[in-house]
């Protein structure tokens, strides 16, 4: 357990969740339990869910069974695990966009904070930025001058709207007075084929799912959000070292 959350800690910021309801039954569980994971696979969220769940269902003495519903930034697994059966059998991993941002930006989503039940906190968010390999900038200030130089030239991708990398790109994009298009997709995965294609230029990820691609040179690290360089990549400058400190998000 002690290596499982000592990985996680470099994971998404995620909370578990389940239906709003009375406590389950006394003899629960007696099944396996869903764990609803609202992205892709391969992603932030989906790889903690994964270093959890096996854990979590030797502790239960059920396993713990992965679906990964994707869509519309997260909202659209949340909005399914709203409507479960009360019963502790299905839970959600929420992350920071879909249980705060979403609740609070679009008035007709179909499901509140109310409507879910907080279980547990499980990770906090370290972040980097990452650019394709095309992109002539090995830093986030050096991205910051190029998109400034060219304007309309450059993209940036999130894993959909409403997400903590939709709101740091809009962040990035009206602190610097830069005309850059956000690219949504149906996750961070199917956001980085297009980022290592060349296809979009820029996106901020959560460091877990980040890390394989930075360290095999899919994709370029220009900055981290930790307090200091990370040693498995220590090229990669800090936001504060380039003077972008307000730039660094945590979920």
């Amino acid at each position: 357990m002690k290596h499982l959350y000592s990985i996680a800690a470099i994971g998404l910021a995620s909370l578990s969740c389940s239906g709003f309801a009375a406590s389950p039954s006394a003899d629960w569980p007696t099944k396996p339990i869903t764990l609803v994971v609202p992205f892709p696979a391969g992603g932030g969220n989906d790889n903690v869910a994964r270093l959890l769940s096996p854990a979590l269902g030797e502790e239960l003495g059920q396993s713990v069974v992965i679906d990964n519903r994707a869509g519309a930034g997260g909202t659209l697994g949340a909005g399914q695990v709203a409507k479960a059966a009360p019963d502790g059998y299905t839970l959600l991993i929420c992350s920071t966009g879909n249980l705060t941002v979403a609740t609070a930006v679009y008035p007709k989503l179909s499901y509140g904070i109310k409507d879910f039940a907080p279980v547990a906190h499980i990770a906090n968010t370290p972040t980097i930025w990452v650019a394709g390999p095309e992109v002539q900038a090995n830093s986030l200030k050096d991205f910051i001058s190029l998109a400034k130089r060219e304007p309309g030239k450059y993209t940036y991708a999130s894993g959909g709207n409403g997400t903590t990398p939709h709101l740091a790109g809009a962040a990035m994009a009206t602190k610097n007075g830069l005309d850059i298009q956000h690219v949504p997709y149906k996750g961070s995965t199917p956001a980085y084929s297009d980022l290592a294609g060349g296809r979009v230029s820029v996106m901020m990820d959560a460091i877990i799912s980040a890390m394989p691609l930075v360290e095999s040179g899919r994709v370029k690290g220009l900055a981290v959000g930790t307090a200091k360089r990370l040693p498995q990549i220590p090229t990669v400058p800090t936001l504060a070292e380039q003077g972008l400190a307000d730039m660094s998000y945590t979920g």
